[in-house]
């Protein structure tokens, strides 16, 4: 079986630690999309969902995740200037990262149901104020 862009996103959000929801959730893509491409397009992956997953993660390599040739990961501009720390001391870099990626959907989410709470609430309010009117 080949292995296509998709595919190999897969592997790359496996080996990242995250699901596939929470993935598309963190770049805002439509929840099911990379189920979507895998099943309808080929499994290919336009190229502005890869300028947006590419400026996301930027140690993914573009040519890995087109045609699986060379390394998934590849080095980042501010990783070589710290290539005298530790591998220890580069692995809680990572971590870290995936920290402030956690967190970041998780504000977004804290937002988007905030905004849940303020539409009910107004819904509520419309509804009791249309209850007065005809008892």
């Amino acid at each position: 079986m080949e292995e296509t862009e998709i595919k190999r996103l897969k592997a790359f959000l496996l080996q990242k630690g995250y699901s596939i929801a929470g993935f598309e959730r963190l770049l805002q893509w439509s929840n099911g999309y990379i189920v979507n491409r895998e099943k309808k397009y080929n499994s290919t992956i336009p190229n502005r969902q890869k300028k947006e997953l590419f400026t996301a993660f930027p140690e993914l390599s573009p040519e890995w995740l087109e045609t699986g040739a060379g390394e998934m990961l590849r080095a980042v501009p501010s990783q070589k200037k710290a290539s005298t720390e530790t591998t220890s001391v580069s692995g809680s870099v990572d971590a870290c990262n995936s920290v402030n990626d956690f967190l970041a959907v998780i504000e977004r989410e804290q937002q988007l149901n905030l905004k849940l709470v303020q539409q009910y609430e107004r819904l509520l309010s419309l509804y009791e104020h249309a209850l007065k009117k005809n008892p």
